[in-house]
């Protein structure tokens, strides 16, 4: 271990993040244990680092001069909650194991049976001849919104899930 000081305004909890972003292999999980290869003190404005001897001092340097103490501190990365976020998205319907053209052919031929705008102009002069027949057909729509608005919840849900586990592994 070599030690670095620096003089300044520090937040030790929001440089800790910051130098493990940039550090991941100082933290490494071993048998459920977090054990961390560096060591932050910060007193009286002397910043005190505690450092792997091969470590970059350079870039140690560039990430104390990016250091800002009054940020918002970065959540600590918990591994359970990327695991959890994973298995959240595996865990999604069926329909989420589809393959790009399942997903476009269902969506297609589920909301109003795949017909293209003109079709479905046709279909309603066709068939919507009175009040009741009317009431049918926006209830035949209303359903295809009722539909689109689960898909596309369930599209969210999944950008949700995929943005935790990206966020969360960096």
């Amino acid at each position: 271990m070599k030690v670095l000081q620096f003089y300044g305004s520090f937040d030790e909890s929001i440089l800790r993040q910051e130098l493990l972003n940039v550090f991941p292999e100082w933290r490494v999980e071993i048998q459920g244990s977090v054990v961390e290869y560096f060591g932050i003190g910060y007193d009286n404005n002397i910043l005190t680092l505690y450092v792997p001897d091969d470590a970059n001092e350079t870039l140690i340097e560039q990430v104390i001069d990016a250091h800002d103490p009054g940020a918002k501190p970065l959540p600590f990365l918990d591994w359970n909650s990327v695991l959890k976020a994973r298995r959240d998205f595996l865990d999604l319907p069926n329909w989420s194991t589809w393959t790009i053209q399942e997903a476009t052919d269902f969506v297609k031929n589920d909301i109003v049976n795949g017909m293209t705008k003109l079709e479905l102009e046709d279909w309603i002069e066709t068939n919507v001849t009175n009040l009741l027949t009317a009431k049918n057909a926006l209830k035949l729509i209303g359903g295809e919104l009722i539909d689109l608005r689960e898909i596309c919840m369930k599209l969210a849900q999944m950008i949700i899930y995929l943005r935790d586990i990206v966020v969360r592994r960096r």
